[in-house]
């Protein structure tokens, strides 16, 4: 198709697409949609709506949605490219390259809606065996479900996807979780290679209690993914207080998962206070998921002096780390060039109790972890050479690797940092801080 502009108003039952409503395969001839831009409306009264296919069983390259563009399942799976992005019995694999979505919103009207869940900027889903290889979302696509989940690729990620970029958009969602890239990378799915745009705004509107910069659950693998100083707009965020796991690649890391050689660069300053555990890679790792050669450089926190430190772990067993909020499982060869971590903390510590009674009664906050109750090794905090980090609670277990450590932590520790925790010290010369 080339640069022609389709301008469509497609309604279909199910799958609907500006295009094709299923772009599949006939004996050994594989299917394919090269070029074009469309914009319109498709409409799915059911499920599977597309700007290009309502379903994806073969190859989409080169595809963009554009000038307002509205694509709406009114029950499941809508996305700017494909409703679904899907594997066949008979080999088909689906597989979307070079699109992109910079449809953005006419007044309030979403880019792409699927009322009962799974609308993305480029799949509603992206299925087990398929790949979307070096999408790109931007200019304030606007992306929506009333139930389950949303996000700017794919909302649920079960295959591959590598490369690409997300920039600036706004995703309303209603599921646990929320991620740029992913709502949930599921176990065996990947996601390399994407990078979040600098300068970008990123929006999120919704109850999620794992909010991650990439996945908000990671349950398989992410690698070589950048993070690149966007503005995570987390003000939309409805959760509780203090209920949040909020990391700049993950907010959970699950068992098995792992999350390697991503890099964060990340302020999270604002609503402090809704965080239960706040890292900058992941805000938890669970048993047996690992974080290995990452790096996060920013601020997690915010004052303009001591005196005003008044928010950020302000409960106990709440954890802020440069890495990994909480940490249950492997940390391995990370890295936090330059953090300014500034918290209030908790504290409910006294000397009659036991050290189990002690980690339950304060928060903890660390250059690395937060809370470490499995290994740490080979991690460094303040590598920037007079890059004038800082690490601040007035409350709570506090520590340049790790507030609390419950576990082992090896070959790690700081290296030529200065002014690391010296606010600490002077908190107890004046009596400010505990007990």
């Amino acid at each position: 198709l080339g640069s022609t502009t389709l301008r469509v108003n497609i309604t279909a039952e199910s799958y609907a697409g500006g295009i094709a409503g299923s772009n599949n395969m006939r004996n050994a001839t594989t299917a394919s949609i090269a070029g074009g831009n469309v914009t319109g409306t498709v409409t799915a009264t059911k499920n599977y709506a597309g700007g290009a296919a309502g379903a994806n069983y073969a190859n989409i390259t080169g595809v963009t949605l554009v000038g307002g563009a509205c694509v709406r399942a009114n029950d499941q799976f809508a996305g700017g490219i494909a409703g679904s992005n899907r594997a066949g019995t008979n080999g088909q694999i689906g597989t979307i390259t070079r699109c992109t979505n910079n449809a953005g919103p006419t007044g309030n009207n979403y880019t792409v809606y699927a009322t009962n869940g799974n609308a993305g900027g480029i799949a509603g889903s992206n299925e087990s065996g398929t790949q979307i290889i070096n999408a790109s979302v931007d200019n304030g696509v606007k992306i929506g479900v009333a139930k389950c989940d949303a996000a700017a690729i794919a909302a649920n990620n079960f295959g591959i996807i590598t490369g690409g970029t997300v920039g600036s958009c706004d995703i309303t969602f209603a599921g646990e979780s929320i991620g740029a890239v992913t709502a949930i990378n599921n176990e065996g799915a990947t996601i390399s290679g994407v990078t979040l745009t600098g300068g970008a705004t990123i929006a999120f509107h919704g109850p999620a209690t794992n909010v991650g910069g990439i996945a908000g659950k990671n349950a398989g693998t992410i690698g070589n993914c950048n993070v690149s100083s966007p503005a995570l707009a987390l003000s939309g965020l409805t959760a509780r207080a203090d209920s949040i796991s909020l990391g700049g690649a993950a907010g959970v890391n699950m068992q098995d998962a792992t999350i390697s050689e991503t890099n964060v660069t990340l302020n999270i300053t604002d609503n402090l206070n809704k965080y239960k555990n706040l890292g900058g890679v992941a805000g938890e790792n669970a048993g047996g998921g690992t974080l290995l050669k990452c790096t996060y450089q920013g601020a997690l926190g915010k004052a303009d002096t001591a005196a005003n430190i008044t928010t950020g772990a302000a409960n106990v067993l709440d954890t802020v780390g440069g890495i990994v909020g909480l940490n249950n499982g492997e940390v391995n060869g990370c890295s936090v060039p330059k953090i300014t971590l500034q918290v209030m903390g908790a504290s409910g510590l006294s000397d009659s109790q036991t050290y189990a009674e002690k980690l339950k009664s304060a928060s903890s906050v660390g250059g690395i972890a937060g809370r470490n109750n499995s290994t740490i090794t080979s991690c460094y905090v303040a590598t920037e050479e007079g890059g004038g980090s800082i690490i601040t609670a007035r409350y709570g277990f506090v520590g340049g690797v790790a507030g609390a450590n419950n576990g082992s932590i090896s070959s790690s520790g700081a290296k030529g940092v200065t002014n690391l925790v010296k606010q600490v010290g002077e908190w107890f010369t004046d009596g400010s801080t505990n007990d």
